[in-house]
């Protein structure tokens, strides 16, 4: 429903591809992107995280 908040905090990743270490900061091999709209298509504009066992401190 339009209107409604929907709040994710992410705060460990097991294993979702990984960094690819280089400037322009991507994942390989998979990823988690949050996106909006009733039908999203994942894009550069958007936060990608990714990585094995990785940690946040504070969740994103």
């Amino acid at each position: 429903d339009s209107g409604q908040r929907v709040e994710i905090q992410v705060y460990r990743l097991v294993s979702v591809g990984h960094f690819n270490g280089t400037r322009r900061c991507s994942c390989e091999a998979g990823f988690i992107q949050l996106v909006d709209g009733r039908d999203p298509v994942p894009g550069r504009g958007y936060t990608q995280l990714c990585g094995n066992n990785e940690r946040y401190a504070p969740p994103v």
